[in-house]
């Protein structure tokens, strides 16, 4: 192997030199030769330290050291920057220095890192942002080296370092750590043409366009703001941790050629999720046509993209059987069905994730190896030059090897080492491909923002759903307060507070809960309304709560005999007039919890009746009559809402029952009726109630169905919903105990 000198490199006052981690600051100046602080990996790991981390096939020679990757990170990115990451989204951040490290023999190599991004997944369940670092080593203006980085937290916060550099004309090292606070850097040599190197493309039917004539003048140029294509990768369940870690690696290295090519597409890892699911026998072709289709328990993660709003699909299966991955082409205008690839986890140490993706993106292979598919574009192809270099989407040269290289063919960028070859033609111009195709792509889903609202008991639940609706206090003039140790008084109360512009608040008999009280201060309400009578809400806390309005404040009380008679006195508060009015029983919440968030959007009450009774009390009979309500719809079917009271209520209005097998199918035929798309979809549990009170005034007030779920995973309907509406928010209420991470995937019972 021909070895390049060593390079001296001083460091400024602001360089970070950190556990055998060395970043300089963009300030960094030359220094006398000499000096050995450049380094990166400063120091062999002492022998007998396990390092569980295999040796990749084609290693010619490897080295263990030691790295605090906690501390490493630290010094590629500020903890400032750390803080910016939010779930589901790929946040490019502010560098904190440039990257110098000793790979064999004393090679040193000095990067500049080029792009810096934070991210999380899109439940929010991460200990930390992971971290991809991207970097070249530049001259004359071309890539001479180019590095991938990725720090990937565990469950607990720690990280752990992956990485890959293409060193051009000389052999990739691969980065691997496996073991707390040792990696391994490993040579891989150039392979010789492995007979087994393919995989399948199949592409949109239809003619090949020709370009938009306006975009020669801009074509293999990438914008300051990339398009953002999000990705879910689906892994089957018998893959683990280290199918997770390679994957988020070879997503930065996915990125870090994007960037090498001059590319305008960034992909953002917004899921990895298992499934349970049998690879095909027959070849990953069976497999990717499954995934396509929605086969053989695929279906969820159509579902998780739908839920999460991801552009792409890829399928991990374990072994490589007929190919080693499988992806779609799409036609010019985009094929959001075809947004699905396969890969085999048994080669995901090269770049064939990458090239399935490439597959996705818009390229065939290079010309030679193509199909003859119909392709997006004439120039959609990847590119070889026998015996030196090709990029990802191209297969080895015939009987001559050329090395793959870090990146995607583009005639006005050069091949990594090879600074007077291009990596494209006019005829193989995957990244002019890419670049068309990225604002089509990264719109095939609206990403879906995932929001958790929860507190450590029911009280602080509804302040901290309180605050997510109500951000504003001028805004709020008065506000509700309900028990929460039970469940009728509040059902009316929710579409009130939504009429009135204000949250439900919650308070235990015993005392006004401290979280309900400084939201209360917050807000500085000039009038509270308490529901219920006394033994609901005790006089005491009705002190209380007069010692919180602003001053010519007041609090007011709206009770009745009973939970029935409660129900229509805060319909005669809230409604002196109403054409439609939502039924429930009294008997149970979950019907009149979903009502309620339709109730407030029309801005109509809520009223409560004895569902099994045989007739609609007179006190609610005449109520209606007097608001003048045309429509009366019937949450629930007829064992909670009897045909009686339906019959009773047809002979003065119009009646609409919304009658599901189960609490949560009604839910869903309630969300489904009196909601539209976009806006936000509120989750509560159909198992309890105290979260959804609250939940309901908000989810009202926004215009925003509120529908219930299980515990553990999400039934069709409300996939059916959620795919209906297309909305850009899923908010979960409550914690995991009630409503688990995997509610917010989308993931279907």
């Amino acid at each position: 192997m021909h070895k390049r000198p060593a390079r001296a490199t001083a460091l400024a006052a602001s360089t970070f030199l950190l556990a055998g981690f060395i970043a300089f600051s963009s300030s960094a100046a030359s220094a006398a030769p000499g000096d050995e602080t450049g380094e990166w990996f400063t120091a062999d790991a002492r022998l007998g330290r396990d390092v569980a981390s295999p040796t990749p096939p084609g290693t010619t020679q490897s080295r263990t050291v030691a790295l605090d990757a906690d501390t490493a990170v630290r010094a590629v990115v500020s903890t400032e920057s750390l803080a910016l990451a939010q779930p589901g989204e790929r946040l490019i951040v502010p560098k904190a220095g440039d990257l110098a490290l000793t790979l064999f023999d004393g090679e040193r190599v000095s990067i500049e890192v080029t792009e810096v991004a934070v991210s999380l997944d899109v439940e929010g369940t991460d200990a930390m942002p992971t971290v991809e670092v991207i970097g070249h080593r530049w001259v004359d203006g071309a890539a001479a080296e180019t590095a991938a980085f990725t720090f990937i937290p565990d469950e607990s916060g720690r990280y752990a370092l992956y990485g890959g550099i293409d060193r051009g004309v000389e052999p990739r090292v691969e980065i691997d750590q496996s073991s707390s606070g040792v990696v391994r850097l490993n040579e891989l040599g150039h392979a010789a043409h492995d007979p087994s190197e393919t995989d399948g493309v199949l592409s949109a039917p239809g003619s090949v366009p020709a370009p938009d004539p306006g975009e020669q003048t801009s074509r293999n140029r990438a914008t300051a703001t990339p398009a953002t294509i999000d990705l879910l990768v689906g892994y089957v369940n018998s893959l683990g941790a280290a199918t997770k870690a390679a994957v988020t690696q070879r997503v930065t290295e996915t990125n870090t050629a994007l960037v090498t090519s001059g590319v305008n597409i960034r992909v953002n890892l917004m899921s990895m999720a298992p499934v349970a699911y049998t690879q095909s026998s027959v070849g990953l072709s069976d497999d990717a046509q499954k995934l396509k289709k929605g086969d053989n328990g695929l279906d969820i993660l159509h579902n998780q993209r739908d839920a999460v709003g991801a552009d792409l699909i890829a399928l991990i299966v374990p072994k490589s059987i007929g190919a080693w991955g499988w992806g779609f082409l799409p036609a010019a205008q985009g094929t959001p069905t075809l947004g699905v690839s396969v890969t085999a986890a048994d080669r995901l140490d090269g770049f064939t994730l990458a090239h399935e993706l490439g597959h996705n993106f818009g390229s065939d292979h290079d010309y030679a190896h193509s199909g003859k598919e119909n392709i997006p574009f004439a120039f959609s192809y990847g590119h070889q030059v026998a015996g030196k270099a090709r990029d990802i989407m191209s297969y080895d040269c015939p009987n001559v090897d050329c090395a793959q290289k870090a990146q995607y063919a583009n005639p006005n960028v050069k091949f990594i080492g090879h600074p007077t070859i291009p990596s494209g033609t006019a005829t193989a111009d995957a990244a002019r491909s890419f670049n068309l195709m990225a604002p089509v792509i990264a719109n095939y889903r609206t990403k879906t923002t995932i929001t958790r609202l929860s507190g450590g008991d029911r009280y602080e639940t509804a302040a901290t759903i309180s605050r997510h609706g109500f951000s504003d206090p001028a805004k709020v003039a008065t506000l509700v307060v309900a028990t929460g140790t039970d469940f009728p008084d509040a059902l009316s109360a929710a579409p009130l507070a939504a009429k009135l512009g204000g949250p439900l608040l919650l308070t235990h008999p015993s005392g006004l809960p401290a979280a309900t009280t400084n939201e209360i201060k917050r807000l500085k309400p000039s009038k509270i309304l308490v529901i219920g009578g006394t033994t609901a809400v005790p006089s005491a806390v009705e002190s209380a709560l007069k010692g919180l309005v602003v001053s010519g404040g007041s609090v007011q009380r709206i009770s009745g005999d009973d939970r029935y008679t409660t129900s229509v006195a805060i319909g005669k508060y809230g409604w002196s007039a109403s054409t439609t009015a939502f039924i429930a029983t009294g008997l149970d919440y979950p019907d009149a919890l979903s009502a309620g968030a339709a109730a407030g959007k029309l801005r109509a009450p809520v009223v409560l009746v004895p569902g099994t009774s045989a007739a609609v009390p007179a006190t609610t009979s005449a109520y209606l009559t007097g608001i003048g309500t045309k429509t009366a719809y019937i949450a629930g079917g007829t064992t909670v809402v009897s045909s009686a009271i339906e019959t009773a209520l047809k002979s003065k209005h119009s009646v609409v029952r919304y009658a599901g097998s189960d609490r949560f199918n009604t839910s869903n035929l309630i969300a489904k009726a009196h909601h539209t798309k976009g806006g936000s979809v509120y989750l509560a549990s159909g198992l309890n109630f105290p979260d959804a009170l609250a939940g309901a005034v908000i989810a009202g007030r926004q215009e925003a169905p509120l529908a219930l779920s299980p515990q553990a995973c999400v039934l069709r309907t409300l996939n059916d919903v959620q795919r209906t509406i297309a909305a850009k928010e899923v908010v979960l209420l409550g914690g995991a105990s009630l409503l688990s991470d995997a509610v917010g995937q989308g993931i279907i019972c």
